[in-house]
């Protein structure tokens, strides 16, 4: 399994590599088609002739197409910079036995009838020791597994599991757990949505509805 953790590391550094040289390129490209854009400016003024004005929109539009080409080679440099941090630390797990992911203390439960005895969670805890989650809910979710299990899941579960840890899914799973890292995910900002959520719908106009309510009143009277 190292092994195979090694070639998507060298994979991840090569695609990371080129990327990022990409990425330098249209950046260099931008910033001469900025300046061309200001120098057309210059002479649709100085030589008030329309041939300018249309290389001017044409620049234009050239320029915001590679600012989205940019946005998405920076987007897949950064899926593939943590590609590398995962297939690292999975060596670094294999060989040194370092543990890297979240050891799950904010679920402890000292009430729990064996989860604080059995060391489920915690430094080098079950939890941490499987756990490859990167998402609150997701770390959550593998909480509940261990506090509250359920004896009909854990046959599909199992069988999940092994269908996963094929090789032949290791490239989807860390594309997937590369993308999730990237977006901003902690327990604070669930509870924000779910508080979002639960608030009563206003009216995005106020004197509108106010003003309807009034106009139902006086067609009653």
């Amino acid at each position: 399994m190292i092994t195979t953790y090694q070639q998507l590391l060298e994979q991840a550094t090569l695609s990371e590599q080129q990327l990022a040289k990409k990425a330098h390129i249209i950046g260099t490209i931008r910033l001469i088609i900025a300046l061309s854009t200001l120098a057309a400016i210059y002479f649709i003024f100085k030589e008030n002739s329309w041939v300018f004005g249309t290389i001017t929109l044409l620049l234009i539009i050239l320029f915001f197409y590679l600012v989205t080409i940019h946005k998405n080679t920076n987007l897949l440099r950064k899926i593939a910079q943590q590609k590398i941090t995962i297939n690292q630390n999975e060596i670094n797990f294999l060989q040194k036995n370092q543990f890297f992911s979240a050891n799950g203390k904010e679920f402890q439960d000292d009430s729990h009838p064996y989860s604080y005895d059995l060391d489920i969670f915690g430094t080098h805890s079950l939890y941490q020791y499987i756990n490859r989650t990167h998402t609150f809910l997701g770390r959550k979710a593998l909480a509940e597994h261990f506090l509250h299990p359920e004896v009909s899941e854990i046959a599909p579960l199992q069988a999940t599991t092994e269908e996963l840890s094929q090789e032949e899914h290791l490239r989807w799973r860390q594309e997937f757990m590369a993308t999730t890292t990237l977006i901003e995910d902690t327990k604070d900002f669930y509870q924000q949505i779910k508080q979002w959520a639960m608030k009563k719908e206003k009216p995005f106009f106020p004197s509108l509805a106010n003003l309807r309510m009034g106009g139902s009143s006086i067609a009653h009277h």
